[in-house]
C-alpha cells in the first residue's frame, strides 16, 4: 500500500515510516521542513527517502496534495509538549490537523486511516480500568485538552462509518529521538536529580518501536472503524527508578510523597511557566498523570494484532544508551549503559 504519514520527522513518526517501510509498503510524508527528513529518518537506516510533501497539517490544500494517489493515510502530527508559551500551536495542530486529515482522507476514499490518539484523552479514569471504548474525558491542561478533543473527532467520524483506526499510546520512550522530546527530558531529569520527588501512583510506558508496529499491524484495507490501546506495561515512579539503577549501575532514588505535599509546589512552577513562558522540569499536567494512576487494558491489542510488548529495562537501556551517544547524558550520568 502506499501509505501518507503525518509527523514523520517526529519521534513516533519517524519510526512508523521505518515500521512501514520494513512492513514493505510505499511511505510518502507530509512535513513542514524537507531539512528535518534526514536527521530523523537516517539515524534509523534509512538512506532512500521516502517522497514528501512540504506543507502542514492545519493547511488543507497541504492535505489534500498529500494524500494523493495514496491508499491509507497514519496521522502522527501532533505537538507533545506542556510548554505554556505553546498553548496556540497545539491547539491548533492537534485538533485542526486532526480534522483535516481524517475528514479528506475520508472524502479521499482511503483506508484504513489512522489515528494517533493517546491514553490521555480517556483521562482521569474515575477508578475504571481504561480500554479501547472508554468514553472521551475532559482532562485539564492544553496538551490533555488537545488530545480529547481530537479524539472527538475521530470517533465522530468513526460514528459516520469512516474507516478510521484510532490507537492510544501510552508515554512513550524508546532511542532516536530527533527533538529530543518531553521523554528523554524526563530521564534526564530523573538521573541529574539527587532526590525525585513523586506522588503515589503511576504511568503506562510503551516502546515507541512497539507502537509502530502496532500502526503497521492495522494496515488493513475493509475492516472498518476500530480501536486498539498501545499503552505497554504500568510501571510507578519508583519502579522507573530502579530500572534506571539497573540500566546505568547507579542508586537512581526517588521519594514518593503524598500528592497533597506536594501540590503547592506543582501548582507554583504551573503558574511560573504559564507568566513567564518558561519550561520547569514539572508541571500540573504530567503531575496529574502519576496520581491519576491509570491502568489500561491492552488485551485486544494483543490478542488480535499479536502485539508483544518490549520489556522496560530494554527500552530505558537503549534510549539512555542513544541518549548518551548523541551527547544529551554524561558517562557519569549514563553509568554503564555508556559503554
Amino acid at each position: 500500500m502506499r501509505v501518507m504519514v503525518t509527523g514523520g520527522t517526529g519521534f513516533l513518526g519517524a519510526h512508523t515510516v521505518k515500521a512501514l517501510l520494513d512492513a514493505g509498503h510505499e511511505v510518502h510524508m507530509l512535513v513542514r521542513s524537507e531539512g528535518r527528513i534526514g536527521p530523523a529518518l537516517e539515524p534509523l537506516g534509512i538512506s532512500d527517502f521516502p517522497s514528501h510533501t512540504v506543507g502542514d497539517v492545519t493547511d488543507r490544500t497541504s492535505v489534500e496534495q498529500s494524500l494523493q494517489g495514496c491508499d491509507a493515510v497514519v496521522h502522527s502530527a501532533s505537538i507533545y509538549s506542556f510548554h505554556a508559551k505553546q498553548a496556540a500551536a497545539i491547539k491548533s495542530t492537534n485538533v485542526t490537523g486532526t480534522d483535516n486529515v481524517l475528514g479528506i482522507a475520508h472524502q479521499m476514499g482511503l483506508d484504513p486511516i489512522v489515528h494517533v490518539s493517546s491514553y490521555v484523552a480517556l483521562l482521569p479514569p474515575d477508578g475504571q480500568i481504561l480500554s479501547p471504548d472508554s468514553p472521551v474525558k475532559t482532562p485539564p491542561g492544553v496538551y490533555f485538552k488537545s488530545k480529547a478533543d481530537s479524539d472527538r473527532i475521530a470517533r465522530a467520524y468513526q460514528a459516520d462509518g469512516a474507516p478510521v483506526v484510532i490507537v492510544y499510546p501510552g508515554v512513550i520512550l524508546g532511542p532516536h529521538d530527533p527533538h529530543w522530546g518531553e521523554g528523554p527530558q524526563v530521564v534526564k531529569n530523573v538521573l541529574m536529580n539527587p532526590m525525585n520527588m513523586f506522588p503515589p501512583g503511576g504511568l503506562q510506558f510503551v516502546d515507541v518501536r512497539d507502537v509502530a508496529k502496532i500502526h503497521t499491524a492495522v494496515m488493513e484495507p475493509r475492516r472498518g472503524p476500530r480501536r486498539f490501546m498501545a499503552t505497554g506495561i504500568f510501571s510507578t515512579p519508583r519502579e522507573i527508578a530502579s530500572n534506571l539503577s539497573s540500566v546505568t549501575g547507579r542508586n537512581v532514588r526517588l521519594l514518593t510523597l503524598p500528592a497533597w505535599s506536594l501540590w503547592g509546589t506543582v501548582m507554583l512552577a504551573d503558574t511560573v511557566q504559564k507568566i513567564f513562558k518558561i519550561k520547569l522540569p514539572i508541571t500540573k499536567e504530567q503531575f496529574d498523570a502519576v496520581r491519576w494512576n491509570a491502568r489500561c487494558d491492552d488485551s485486544k491489542t494483543i490478542s488480535e494484532l499479536g502485539i508483544q510488548y518490549r520489556d522496560s529495562q530494554e527500552t530505558l537501556s537503549e534510549m539512555v544508551r542513544w541518549m548518551h551517544q548523541t551527547g544529551g547524558l554524561s558517562s557519569k550520568l549514563a553509568g554503564k549503559a555508556a559503554s
